[in-house]
């Protein structure tokens, strides 16, 4: 049975955000081969300080409150030790609902917790992405839109300049 490609294109956009590069040699009648190279920077475990940039060169911790929504928990543990280690606190919600609860907005404006940013997951269980932004931004008194947009696997990088631009 043959399958659509989806799996493989998505696997070539993976291997390529990574920096990486898929490669695949194939036989009629042998089947096909799919491999691929990616360069990871591995962090010593002794501490030795190798491969460490020097503690001037660090960026600044940022100090924001962040609020991530997501409901895949390897995602979740990524991207909050990449906060983490950014100098952010985070807090969980697993999915849009949780997020509006987290959010408190029956109590009144000083007991709501205040966030510097919400990271949203789009496709999500039981309250979306785009719907849960939507019933923020209506209680925010603004439109419904999303500020930006970074997609999955997220590079340190880019998650650090899309934090930088909106704070």
């Amino acid at each position: 049975m043959n399958g659509s490609g989806l799996g493989l294109a998505i696997s070539k956009k993976m291997v390529e955000q990574l920096g990486g590069r898929l490669s695949v040699s194939s036989e009629p009648g042998q089947g096909s081969e799919f491999s691929f190279i990616i360069t990871v920077q591995m962090e010593d475990a002794a501490g030795s300080g190798q491969d460490q940039r020097p503690a001037e060169e660090s960026p600044p911790a940022l100090n924001l409150h962040i609020l991530l929504v997501e409901d895949n928990q390897l995602n979740q543990r990524i991207i909050t030790k990449m906060l983490g280690k950014m100098g952010c606190q985070v807090d969980l919600a697993e999915n849009g609902h949780e997020a509006l609860e987290q959010l408190k907005y029956m109590l009144p404006e000083a007991d709501q917790p205040y966030y510097d940013l919400i990271f949203m997951d789009i496709q999500m269980p039981v309250l979306d992405g785009l719907k849960t932004t939507s019933m923020i931004r209506a209680q925010e008194g603004e439109g419904a839109r999303l500020d930006d947009y970074l997609s999955k696997p997220v590079r340190r990088e880019d998650l650090r300049a899309a934090i930088e631009q909106h704070c």
